[in-house]
């Protein structure tokens, strides 16, 4: 898996929940048309490797895709049917934090309906709800 970072300062981090201050990122930088959060969420690294599969697919070689975010946060969890004590469980996967009106993926080279139906199929499959941004309208 590529959304999984290869250093940490810390293995096992203590789970916080997202701030409700809008995100910085608010801007489109590299691509014409994008996919912004509309709400605070989580996105596991499973997730992400989806949003990349389906751009690469989507794209080709005709166009270029960014994504913006990546996953830092690792989620424990302790085995099944284990008492309680002994200690915080193993790390079970990794989770990207995302607050709402920051920017998931960018796309350029396509036109604005072939993007509009590429970014809305990878919203289609995300449990957050997005919504599709222009350079233009930023």
């Amino acid at each position: 898996m590529l959304f999984i970072p290869k250093n940490t300062k810390f293995t096992k981090l203590q789970k916080k929940k997202v701030k409700n201050s809008p995100s910085k990122v608010l801007d489109l930088v590299h691509g014409f048309f994008g996919l912004k959060v509309k709400q605070n969420c989580f996105l596991t690294s499973k997730q992400l490797e989806m949003i990349k599969l389906i751009l690469s697919k989507g794209t080709k070689k005709v166009g270029r895709y960014w994504i913006r975010v990546f996953s830092h946060f690792p989620v424990t969890s302790k085995p099944l049917e284990v008492r309680m004590g002994k200690g915080k469980g193993y790390i079970d996967h990794w989770v990207c934090k995302l607050k709402r009106g920051s920017i998931l993926c960018e796309i350029s080279g396509l036109s604005s309906k072939q993007s509009y139906f590429l970014l809305k199929k990878i919203s289609l499959k995300l449990s957050v709800n997005t919504m599709f941004i222009n350079k233009r309208l930023c």
